[in-house]
């Protein structure tokens, strides 16, 4: 099987969090960050604009939240894959978010294994 590079989008508006995760998943073969955003309006214009093939994503959002989002780009943008990254622990935002078409659900307190 042929491994695709990872395009990654990260979506969340705490400038910790982003750019933790930036500099840690760089580092990974494969893995270019291609953007980041920090509310769920934007989310969505720079999946049009940088075309992520990934967007590890949060719930709570200014503007919009997480899981309108990521409804919202499976609706446009199937073949963009995304994770739920939150501190949301509640099994009805874990139902509600793969409904919407996330395909994983990583809670922020995990192991950075656990994201990877």
């Amino acid at each position: 099987m042929l491994q695709q590079d990872i395009r990654l989008l990260i979506v969340d508006d705490h400038d910790m969090i982003v750019e933790g995760f930036a500099l840690l998943l760089e580092r990974l073969p494969l893995v270019t960050v291609v953007g980041v955003a920090a509310n769920g309006r934007d989310a969505i214009t720079y999946v049009e604009q940088l075309q992520p093939n990934m967007v590890l994503l949060d719930i709570s959002l200014p503007f919009r939240n997480g899981i309108d989002v990521a409804e919202e780009i499976a609706a446009l943008y199937p073949d963009v894959r995304v994770i739920m990254l939150t501190a949301h622990r509640e099994r009805e935002h874990v139902v509600r978010s793969l409904r919407a078409g996330a395909r994983g659900y990583v809670f922020k307190g995990s192991a950075f294994s656990v994201v990877v």
